[in-house]
């Protein structure tokens, strides 16, 4: 039988591996809506240069 510690390891990681394709599609879903919004405002060389240095790549 596992020791209470290894018990407890073992169910953060669980939690871990349930929340983070999750939050990654939040952070995606965030990083899509902040693009459109900053693509609207910027003009096509700023537009340009985020594109070149693969910010929210």
């Amino acid at each position: 039988m596992p020791s209470e510690r290894t018990m407890i390891v073992m169910a953060e990681q669980m939690k871990l591996k349930t929340l983070t394709p999750m939050f990654m599609t939040i952070l995606q879903e965030i990083d899509l809506t902040l693009m459109s919004n900053a693509g609207k405002r910027c003009d096509a060389s700023l537009t340009s240069a985020m594109n070149n240095t693969h910010v929210f790549s």
